[in-house]
């Protein structure tokens, strides 16, 4: 038996022959209706199994020629990319849906998700980039619409979007190429024609703003640059034009503005760097000027815009330190050589310049020099009109130099600080102050017509001694050959210094007086001075007799009296004019 048993090929229940039954004895004749559907099949497959195959090799031949049907690899494509494109159909719709109700970042998420399904529809890329416009994404639109036009070159509306793009961004004369193409093909679009006339006028704004900066004529450049931005918003070009000219017309922060903006897009122009560089200059931000300058140098080491740049900076803070040590250590006269030096560096920087020139008013002020000190705080106030302490400084001379006029204006200063600075203590103590001063200027000036520098700090006996000296020049006797305008002044001013001595001699009065108070307020509840003869002071220095008709002061020429002036018939006795 145990031949027999190995004379076995397959176990029950494996599709052979049944268990006991030898695999190579012949089967058992199939009987009826078994035997003709066995007969068939043996037929059907006689050129792929032998004579002797059992009826289960004609079942596994009628599977695999199933199979293979079913598994068509050409077949199983087109029906795996019909499904995608409907999918990518479906999709494109929902972004159409979106696009409509103004959800652009939803529409281009739609359109992305049909070129995923079907990235050889070039219709998806025109719809995305649609989206992407709308969302100012015209760099990323531009590509979508290559990638369109790759598919479908014939795409007249995707060469016009194209073209718009190409525009937008200032390829002025690849937009023309486009709308030129497009009319070519469809001489009557319209909308072609329309963006064509504007490439053209780009094309020669553009054209002429360069010229315009190689003349160095930056307003004229600003301008075109302007003009063409509005056409062109993202323009680079355009915008670096912009922010030369903007440099040049002294709006630092706008110029910043539009270099931040820039930066963005891309932070490895050295060019932009520098014109960054320089807004912060004239900002006076000299530490990250110097910083992007060095950014700039290292992507352009032989750049020489950024060299100068950098050593110009550097010794104007070197000047102006050296100028204001040399402030601080009293030493005015050095400050101003150093603050001088400085100012000669760079004139086109404003802003640093009006600080240079306020700061060598104030060591012009230490030294006296209120004139020269004024000069500069108007140059300073010229260069930057919002520049406060330099309307506080020019306050200063003006109250040092102390007439009527100069204390008006010097008010005036004081406002325009307050209405930069705003109100503090020290500003309001400066006007009240300026103002007392101003009310004591338009008195009579008692220490001038004295002749008293010390002003309030005058003693007796200095006030006494210019007394004198006044009394004699201006007494009319010593006058009356000056014809009359000249004997009305010196009558005049002889009047002016007896009432000069009188409040200034006087300790109550001159204390009054040197408060602020007029002549009237310091005569309220006291007796008038405008009844005192100025000859009674004057008898009382001099002593003497009065001569002349009736002993009047001022007519002492034909009367008596001891002594009298040379070569006049009378007059003051014993004294005598030389």
């Amino acid at each position: 038996e145990l031949p027999q048993a190995a004379g076995f090929a397959r176990a029950a229940g494996d599709g052979g022959a049944p268990v006991g039954v030898p695999a190579d004895a012949p089967a058992a004749p199939p009987s009826g209706e078994a035997m003709d559907e066995a007969s068939e099949a043996d037929e059907a497959d006689s050129d792929a199994s032998d004579a002797g195959d059992s009826d289960q090799d004609v079942h596994d031949a009628g599977v695999k020629g199933a199979d293979k049907e079913d598994s068509d690899p050409i077949a199983v494509a087109e029906a795996e990319k019909a499904q995608r494109q409907a999918q990518a159909l479906a999709f494109k719709e929902e972004g159409n849906a979106k696009y409509k109700d103004k959800d652009y970042y939803k529409a281009m998420d739609c359109y992305n998700l049909a070129i995923n399904a079907d990235p050889d529809n070039g219709d998806y890329y025109n719809n995305r980039a649609a989206a992407e416009i709308m969302l100012g994404l015209t760099h990323k639109a531009l590509v979508s619409l290559r990638k369109c036009l790759e598919l479908s070159p014939d795409n007249l509306k995707a060469k016009v979007r194209l073209g718009k793009c190409e525009l937008k961004i200032g390829n002025a004369d690849k937009a023309l190429s486009e709308f030129r193409n497009v009319l070519e093909r469809d001489p009557g679009n319209g909308v072609a024609m329309s963006e064509k006339r504007e490439a053209e006028l780009l094309s020669q704004r553009i054209k002429r703003a360069r010229v315009a900066i190689q003349e160095n004529d930056l307003n004229m450049a600003l301008r075109l640059a302007q003009a063409g931005l509005r056409q062109a918003p993202e323009s680079r070009e355009l915008s670096l034009i912009r922010v030369q000219g903007l440099i040049a017309n002294g709006d630092y922060d706008q110029a910043y503005s539009v270099t931040t903006k820039l930066m963005r897009d891309n932070q490895n122009d050295a060019q932009l760097l520098i014109f960054r560089a320089k807004c912060l200059y004239f900002q006076e931000n000299f530490a990250n000027a110097i910083r992007h300058l060095q950014q700039a140098l290292q992507l352009d080491p032989d750049n020489r815009d950024a060299q100068i740049e950098i050593k110009k900076i550097r010794k104007l803070e070197r000047l102006k330190l050296a100028g204001n040590d040399s402030f601080k250590r009293g030493n005015h006269k050095e400050a101003i050589e150093s603050y001088t030096a400085c100012l000669e560096v760079d004139p086109s920087n404003k802003m640093y310049c009006a600080k240079l020139y306020c700061n060598r008013a104030a060591s012009l002020i230490k030294l006296k020099r209120n004139e020269e000190a004024l000069a500069d705080c108007e140059k300073a106030i010229a260069l930057d009109s919002d520049y406060g302490r330099a309307y506080t400084r020019q306050a200063t001379c003006l109250r040092a130099i102390g007439t009527k006029e100069a204390l008006e204006r010097a008010l005036h200063s004081y406002g325009e600080a307050e209405r930069i600075l705003g109100r503090s203590n020290e500003l309001n103590r400066d006007i009240r102050d300026t103002k007392l001063e101003l009310k004591k200027a338009k008195r009579k000036d008692y220490y001038q017509i004295l002749g008293l520098p010390n002003k309030e700090k005058s003693s007796d006996a200095e006030i006494k001694k210019a007394y004198k000296k006044a009394a004699l020049k201006w007494h009319p006797d010593r006058h009356a050959s000056s014809g009359p305008e000249g004997q009305e002044k010196a009558e005049a001013m002889f009047k002016d210094v007896g009432e000069a001595y009188e409040v200034l001699s006087d300790e109550t009065k001159k204390r009054k007086y040197d408060a602020g108070q007029t002549l009237e307020e310091i005569e309220q509840g006291g007796p008038s001075m405008g009844g005192h003869d100025p000859n009674d002071i004057f008898q009382m220095f001099f002593g003497g007799g009065m001569g002349g008709h009736g002993g009047h002061p001022f007519h002492g020429h034909g009367g008596g009296g001891g002594g009298g002036f040379p070569g006049q018939g009378g007059g003051y006795g014993g004294f005598h004019f030389g």
